[in-house]
Order: C-alpha cells, then structure tokens, then sequence
C-alpha cells in the first residue's frame, strides 16, 4: 500500500474518531440530563409515597371516626326506642290514673252525699229527739 493511501485511511479514521468523541460527548450530556430527570423522578416518588402514606393515616382516621359516630348513633337509636317505650307506658299509666281517679271522685261524690243525707237524718233525730 502506498503512503498516500495509509495516510487517507488515517485521516479518514482520525474523522470517524472526531465524530466519534462528539458522539460521545452528546452521550455524556444525554447521561447527564437523564440523571437530572431520574433524581427528579426520585423526589416526586418520595412525594407520591409521602402522599399516599398520608392518604393511608387520613382514611384510617376518618373510618375511626365514622366508626365511633355509628357507635354513638346506636346508642342514641337504642335510647330512643327506650324513651319511646317508656314515654308509651307512661301514657298508660297516665289513662289508668285518669280512670282511677274519675271513680275516686264519683266515689267521693256519692260518699259527699251520703254524709249529707246523714247528717240530714241525724238533724231530724235530734229534733225528734228533742220534741220528745
């Protein structure tokens, strides 16, 4: 082979080379920016994970709470039948006392009466008595 030609073939290799180390140095600020854009993807999954912990502790208290109010509402609805019944039996006993009490007064009434008439009688037999 003659010189000439080693030294073209050189020069041509020395090109590829050149282009090469571009190649190369586009490679490295691609490998660059896309460390940039996984650290940035890093700090947005521990955000998402910091989230979705939150989210966790945030539905384990709300259905702790929501719990607690339907143990409340159970005792309210549990206090409410009982007053209900309560309130019932006590209309009850109200109309019994009602009705009791109307028969106390007619027998109160009659008694009032009777005294009445006996003391009426007894008038009489004192004068009768006294006439006598």
């Amino acid at each position: 082979m003659s010189d000439e030609l080693l030294k073209q073939i050189v020069d041509k290799l020395s090109d590829i080379d050149k282009r090469l180390d571009g190649v190369d140095k586009r490679f490295d600020g691609t490998d660059k920016r896309l460390d940039g854009i996984d650290k940035r993807f890093d700090g947005i999954n521990g955000r998402l994970n910091g989230l979705e912990k939150e989210l966790s502790e945030f539905r384990i208290e709300t259905k702790e709470h929501f719990d607690q109010h339907d143990k409340k509402l159970d005792v309210i609805t549990k206090q409410v039948v009982k007053n209900s019944e309560d309130i019932t039996q006590i209309k009850a006993d109200q109309s019994a006392l009602l009705v009791g009490q109307a028969r106390q007064d007619k027998i109160f009434e009659t008694l009032a009466m009777r005294s009445l008439e006996q003391e009426t009688d007894i008038r009489d037999l004192k004068r009768a008595d006294l006439k006598q």
